[in-house]
């Protein structure tokens, strides 16, 4: 029998604390999934994103790629450098 990457992946969630951080990264990742989307539907290269947000392109990649743990004051700073505003809101779980 295999064991395959889904099989840890559903043995691991069944573990409370490995859930709770799990679900923490997923809410980053989808905000940096709509920020990288958003720079380009607007055409907008890393590196002019970088200038805009006054990081150095090597942030910017570590961010997009999610290789950074970002702050909701960075989230801040990328929507603006989009010309947009931040907006979080709570759901329902």
């Amino acid at each position: 029998m295999t064991f395959t990457f889904n099989d840890f992946m559903k043995e691991q969630m069944q573990d409370p604390e490995f859930r709770y951080e799990y679900e923490a990264l997923e809410a980053e990742q989808e905000v940096m999934k709509s920020v990288v989307h958003e720079r380009e539907r607007i055409g907008m290269t890393q590196k002019e994103f970088a200038e805009k947000t006054g990081l150095a392109v090597s942030e910017l990649n570590e961010l997009e790629c999610g290789y950074a743990d970002p702050t909701i004051a960075m989230f801040i700073r990328l929507a603006e450098g989009l010309g947009m505003k931040l907006k979080i809101e709570l759901q329902p779980a």
